[in-house]
């Protein structure tokens, strides 16, 4: 998260180097430009008809696409989220695409937001307090809290983390 003052810096380092910096983005406008260039936004040809996808149950299957005020361009609004381990970003962009060659044309930063408390270690203490007090629950109220076990902190812990990978491609897992 750069200030005016730290994209400057970039800029000149990259001025000093020989490199000509245009602009200093953030990784998920990056990302919106990247998805761009790699005709990403163009593979949706079938929904401009009615402006959404759908399967035969109606639910959206696909990035609603809508048609911008000449027939020339279209566009598709999409979102770039990431969930790292310390912070949550989230920006929405717009890529106009030309209608008859696919190409995006423009990327529009709609809205970017952060939030610096929420992110991989946050859902890690979260799923560990869950975890503990299941834990607290199967031993009973006379045994020792789980919470001050060292090692039972330890291992659930890792187990934590092994229950975040597995959820951040499947819905769900076995603790």
């Amino acid at each position: 998260w750069f200030d005016e003052r730290d994209r400057i810096a970039v800029a000149d380092s990259a001025k000093i180097v020989g490199l000509n910096c245009l602009g200093v983005v953030n990784a998920n406008t990056a990302a919106a430009i990247k998805y761009a260039i790699d005709g990403k936004a163009s593979n949706h040809d079938s929904d401009i008809a009615d402006g959404q996808a759908g399967d035969s149950s109606g639910k959206s299957t696909k990035p609603a696409l809508k048609k911008s005020v000449s027939s020339k361009y279209r566009t598709q609004t999409v979102m770039f989220f990431d969930f790292g381990a310390g912070s949550a970003t989230a920006t929405i962009a717009r890529i106009a695409v030309d209608a008859k060659t696919g190409a995006a044309t423009a990327v529009k930063v709609l809205g970017h937001a952060w939030e610096r408390d929420i992110g991989g270690r946050a859902l890690d203490e979260v799923i560990i307090d869950r975890l503990a007090s299941d834990f607290d629950e199967q031993r009973g109220s006379q045994a020792t809290p789980s919470r001050q076990l060292p090692r039972v902190m330890m291992r659930l812990r890792k187990e934590a983390q092994r229950v975040r990978e597995i959820l951040s491609a499947n819905t769900e897992t076995q603790v």
